[in-house]
């Protein structure tokens, strides 16, 4: 059932066509001809001796599901950042954007904040924020989230190298903010999500991002 939709829909054709707007992060690589490492522990003694080797000035982390240790922060001169899916100090943790929608929420966004060994802590450098439409799924966000995401990361690395950055710390922020950390979607959330009128997906929209 689910091929013939694909097919219906003309999602396996885009999916396979060269006219994608989604890759994987190795393929971008080999285009690029950047080396791509792919590794299982970030922190692992292996880990670090490949990252210490390449002497990095800077490490960015995306979408990271992987808590960075403390021996590997102290590698890159110039700090760890992250580019995180949802606003912070309001959304720490994962799958901001799936929470978003079941919080009932009218404004989703993007930060980026320097890495501490802490979840989402840290100072923070950029909030970027955008409109929630009553129609948009959990992916309509993470799309909505890379392409703010890409858009601050790219300013914040300028920043960087021109060092004119302006520090935040969260705390200073919001003194409203619950600084609630949240984990994977639970059957409950989900439920919610459900009865707030939202989807994880839509087939017929999914066939503008492929």
């Amino acid at each position: 059932a689910l091929m013939g939709i694909l097919k219906g829909t003309g999602l396996l054709k885009r999916l396979f066509s060269n006219n994608r707007q989604i890759f994987d992060a190795d393929e971008i690589a080999k285009e690029k001809n950047i080396p791509f490492i792919r590794v299982k522990n970030i922190n692992s003694p292996e880990s670090l001796k490949i990252i210490k080797k390449l002497k990095p000035d800077l490490i960015i982390s995306n979408y990271f599901l992987q808590m960075i240790k403390e021996k590997l922060l102290k590698i890159p001169t110039l700090g760890t950042i992250n580019v995180h899916p949802g606003i912070l100090p309001n959304y720490r943790g994962l799958y901001s954007y799936f929470w978003k929608l079941v919080n009932r929420e009218k404004r989703g966004g993007d930060s980026i904040h320097y890495v501490t060994t802490e979840l989402d802590e840290g100072e923070l450098i950029a909030r970027k924020t955008y409109r929630i439409r009553k129609k948009d799924t959990v992916i309509d966000l993470s799309y909505k989230s890379a392409k703010i995401g890409t858009k601050l990361l790219l300013k914040t690395l300028k920043k960087i190298k021109a060092k004119e950055l302006t520090l935040q710390n969260h705390k200073k922020i919001s003194t409203r903010a619950k600084h609630k950390c949240y984990g994977y979607p639970t059957r409950a959330a989900a439920k919610k999500l459900y009865q707030n009128g939202r989807n994880l997906i839509s087939i017929k929209k999914l066939t503008k991002y492929l």
